[in-house]
């Protein structure tokens, strides 16, 4: 039974076995007693998160699937709280384990359960971070349209379809602008079946300007590509 003084004196050391441990199985198991630590303890591992959601990008297999079991296990049992971070799950989906993926999947899966605003609340951060930080257009529009396909409600359309077209209104990389038409482009089907089935006056003059948006994008793109 470790004490919060032993655990905090000896906390920055742990993790830097984590960092730099050349055993696969040394930080394997640290990062499965980090689970524990963060349960105890979380207000001293708080201020460490990052470098706990570092260890989804380890270069083995075995450490990368603890680290994302770990992580799913604090936060869908409210141990520690959905942060920016989350995109690294996210790029988990796209992992060269089929395992870390299929977690990962269940992850968001899990956590839309959760409420409907759950998933909704972090997304446009999450897709923003992805658009940066993915160089493969096709591996963001795997996953962008898996996270999407949890947004169903009319406000949450209009809200995330806003918030990431001013996100992007000054942006000049082709790359990400790309990717944002991509999901606005997604979440303008969305409004189609919404208008198909509601025929209201709102839902078409979101329509017009979501279309709008993503047609000023496009011409911007060809103008930098």
């Amino acid at each position: 039974c470790v004490s919060e003084n032993v655990c905090e004196k000896h906390l920055a050391f742990l993790f830097t076995v984590l960092r730099d441990a050349k055993e696969d199985p040394v930080r394997g198991n640290i990062m499965i007693a980090m689970g524990d630590l963060c349960f105890r303890f979380p207000n001293l591992l708080e201020p460490y998160t990052t470098y706990i959601y570092a260890r989804l990008k380890d270069e083995s297999i075995s450490v990368r699937k603890n680290t994302l079991m770990v992580l799913s296990h604090l936060i869908l049992n409210d141990m520690i709280k959905v942060r920016g971070k989350v995109s690294c799950i996210a790029e988990c989906m796209e992992d060269d384990d089929d395992s870390i993926r299929d977690l990962a999947g269940l992850f968001f899966t899990e956590l839309s359960k959760r409420g409907s605003n759950t998933i909704y609340n972090f997304l446009p951060d999450t897709l923003n971070s992805l658009s940066k930080d993915l160089e493969s257009s096709q591996k963001f529009e795997r996953i962008a349209k898996f996270l999407l396909s949890f947004i169903s409600n009319e406000k949450q359309i209009k809200s995330i379809s806003e918030k990431l077209y001013s996100r992007i209104n000054e942006c000049e990389e082709t790359r990400i602008l790309s990717a944002m038409v991509f999901c606005l482009k997604n979440l303008y089907k969305k409004t189609q079946i919404k208008g198909n089935a509601s025929g209201t006056s709102e839902v078409a003059t979101e329509k017009s300007k979501l279309e709008k948006n993503i047609i000023e994008l496009e011409k911007k793109i060809e103008l930098h590509s």
